[in-house]
């Protein structure tokens, strides 16, 4: 994209008095292909992937959540409590791949 352009559009939208000087910042990012950081500062900020007690059972050779409970008390496993949760919806992809590679 050209810089007169960008220069266009920044002046466009320092004269329009309804756009906030943080939301023109955010569209000029996105017109230069810029990916916006989130607001804890990481730009590659994804949720943690979750199995489901049953999956990682089924997951793990057809076993049952029973043996995933085991696996999960024995440390294992970690269990994924949402914040403001007391209780767990499911265990962590992260620590069921590492568990997998280390029985490998």
């Amino acid at each position: 994209m050209q810089v007169h352009f960008l220069e266009i559009i920044s002046t466009a939208l320092q004269a329009d008095s309804t756009v906030t000087p943080a939301e023109r910042k955010k569209f000029l990012r996105l017109l230069r292909g810029e990916t916006a950081p989130t607001p804890d500062g990481n730009d590659n900020h994804q949720p943690p992937q979750i199995y489901s007690r049953e999956q990682a059972a089924k997951l793990l050779g057809n076993k049952t959540t029973r043996f995933v409970d085991l696996l999960c008390r024995r440390g294992l496993l970690k269990k994924f409590t949402p914040k403001g949760n007391q209780r767990s919806i499911g265990i962590t992809a992260e620590s069921f791949n590492h568990f997998i590679e280390g029985v490998e």
